[in-house]
């Protein structure tokens, strides 16, 4: 069995919920609880993760790098999917569109070559062009019961990017995570209105060093949305 860390999360260390999580065990009984589950679930479309996939760890799209023209590609495919499923504007951060913006700091921190792999990036710093700005992604269902109350379902979009020799696709680094917020979306987006606000965040600047849930992080603290997270 899996343990469960509650703190386990893309925002860590910088916000620690202040519950702790549970799992629902599917025992083969029909609960209410299970059941519905299983019905939100079964409504899960192979067709649409593909497509979500296809787009972005495509050719066109370069291997997200920030600082690069795939990202861009990237980012604005993401924003029309969370408008084609009716996500609003992140308001209680002051935004009135989908882009919480920032500026990469100009020494990106990266990983470490192991042996004939590399985990992360090509090398250990980078030098970045200067003034290179990104963007997380922010769209969100609002509560009906309890709207300053908040649950966030996040992911990165950025990757490695490109060099002179190769693009890196980044399918599994975290195109595949940005298909699963992106059909989650589509799916609670049909259904009733939760009690709670939910957060879509797809982040960037996380290669270089988790810059997309640091801004993100600061500024929900700022607003005062951490304690009701």
């Amino acid at each position: 069995m899996h343990k469960i860390y509650p703190y386990q999360n893309i925002l860590h260390p910088y916000i620690k919920p202040a519950f702790q999580s549970r799992a629902i065990p599917f025992t083969g009984q029909n609960t209410d609880e299970t059941a519905e589950i299983s019905r939100i679930a079964s409504q899960i479309s192979k067709e649409e993760l593909e497509k979500y996939l296809n787009e972005l760890a495509g050719s066109k799209t370069e291997g997200r790098g920030v600082g690069q023209r795939g990202i861009e590609i990237a980012k604005e495919y993401i924003a029309e999917r969370f408008k084609e499923y009716g996500l609003k504007p992140v308001n209680h951060l002051g935004l009135d569109n989908y882009y919480e913006t920032f500026s990469m700091p100009k020494y990106s921190l990266e990983s470490i070559k192991k042996g004939q792999y590399t985990k992360g990036e090509l090398d250990r710093f980078k030098l970045l062009p200067p003034k290179v700005e990104t963007a997380n992604i922010l769209g969100m269902i609002e509560g009906t019961e309890k709207p300053d109350e908040y649950i966030i379902i996040s992911a990165h979009y950025d990757h490695l990017g490109k060099n002179d020799y190769h693009i890196f696709p980044g399918a599994n680094d975290n195109a595949s995570g940005v298909v699963g917020l992106l059909e989650i979306a589509r799916i609670l987006s049909q259904e009733k209105a939760p009690k709670k606000s939910i957060i879509f965040a797809a982040l960037s600047g996380e290669e270089s060093g988790l810059y997309g849930a640091r801004k993100l992080s600061q500024d929900i603290i700022a607003k005062g949305i951490a304690q009701n997270t």
